[in-house]
């Protein structure tokens, strides 16, 4: 992500660390993208913190370990079952000879998922069941 400098003039009263704690979660806040349901539903800050730090560190995991892999995440909110839903989009360019393959191709998405669903699971334990780790695939 570019970056850039700026000064800024704050109380003394204020510290360095509550100062980059602040921007650390604007840039959390900004870095995923949210369906309408997500914005209406999920108002408590403390749970869009944990979710945004959940899908920080699924997206980390992903990269590091699915590094060919082109993605982007998307985080919603499931009214039915009350349930916080982070959707790992994988963008695939797929040309007629691997289309007779889509089975193969599906079968790997749904392997990377539940590895990163497991790998939040165990670092997340206090949130099993309230939110679910999907997938969804964009064909360009």
């Amino acid at each position: 992500m570019p970056t850039k400098t700026i000064t800024l003039k704050v109380p003394s009263n204020i510290s360095k660390k509550k100062i980059e704690e602040a921007i650390k979660k604007l840039e959390l806040e900004e870095k995923y993208k949210k369906t309408e349901n997500f914005k209406l539903f999920v108002k408590d800050e403390d749970l869009k913190m944990k979710i945004y730090k959940i899908a920080e560190f699924v997206e980390d995991y992903l990269k590091k370990k699915y590094s060919d892999e082109e993605f982007e995440i998307v985080l919603d909110y499931d009214g039915i079952d009350d349930k916080v839903v982070v959707e790992i989009v994988f963008k695939k360019k797929l040309d007629k000879r691997e289309l007779k393959d889509i089975k193969v191709i599906i079968r790997k998405l749904k392997e990377i998922i539940f590895d990163a669903w497991r790998k939040v699971d165990e670092k997340y334990p206090d949130m099993r069941g309230f939110l679910i780790v999907t997938s969804d695939l964009e064909v360009l």
